[in-house]
């Protein structure tokens, strides 16, 4: 019964903090836009999303984006992985603590990093799928 109730405090957290990853969008978006020519296209936010929903702890995510910025300029440019960095280092806890509090009790050590990464996973989801919808929409809108 337990991990069906932590997977409705992690659903029920990633609603409440969907606004986060929209935002980044908007500013990281255009950037990305400009930058097809080193490699940054659409690819690149798949393959981010494929990383980040495969993963089976939050280091190997952090250790991509810290790939991406070393070897991408759109990365480094649109702040992209200081932002995701910052989010995760200092928002992230607190949406974990929110969790903590909806489930109404203390939550093992594991379940706390599975709670972690679930939380991720839901942004950069969000994330992605609104880069897509705005790169779309602009597509779409000049042509």
């Amino acid at each position: 019964m337990k991990p069906l109730r932590l997977r409705q405090a992690v659903s029920l957290q990633a609603e409440a903090m969907y606004g986060e990853p929209l935002a980044l969008a908007a500013r990281v978006g255009p950037v990305f836009a400009k930058q097809r020519e080193d490699g940054a296209g659409r690819g690149q936010f798949h393959r981010f999303e494929a990383v980040v929903c495969s993963a089976e702890r939050v280091g190997v995510i952090l250790d991509h984006v810290k790939r991406q910025a070393a070897r991408l300029r759109a990365w480094r440019e649109s702040g992209l992985a200081d932002e995701f960095l910052c989010w995760v280092n200092e928002k992230l806890p607190g949406h974990t603590a929110e969790v903590r509090r909806r489930m109404g009790e203390d939550l093992s050590p594991e379940e706390e990093l599975t709670v972690k990464l679930l939380l991720v996973q839901e942004y950069v989801r969000a994330l992605v799928a609104q880069v897509e919808f705005d790169r779309t929409k602009s597509e779409v809108e000049r042509s």
